[in-house]
């Protein structure tokens, strides 16, 4: 059974938000495969859905951050390091 958990609709009462950042690393990073291809197994499954709201260049950071701020971004910002 997929469900989805709505944060606007859970937060559209005015309810504030904090962003926080978040660094995955385990030693050596020798599960980040394994890691990975499950979370991967999941989402071919249909058992995990990754909504994406932004993918660009690290340049759009600011903006990026001010658009999440302001509740106009809806899912995960992904920014390339080139």
């Amino acid at each position: 059974m997929n469900q989805t958990l709505d944060f606007f609709r859970l937060l559209q009462d005015g309810t504030s938000l904090t962003l926080r950042h978040f660094v995955y690393a385990d030693g050596d990073g020798s599960r980040d495969a394994a890691d990975i291809g499950a979370l991967l197994g999941l989402a071919s499954q249909g058992r995990l859905r990754v909504e994406l709201g932004h993918r660009g260049d690290w340049s759009s950071a600011g903006p990026v951050l001010r658009e999440m701020s302001a509740g106009r971004l809806r899912g995960k910002a992904v920014l390339s390091v080139a």
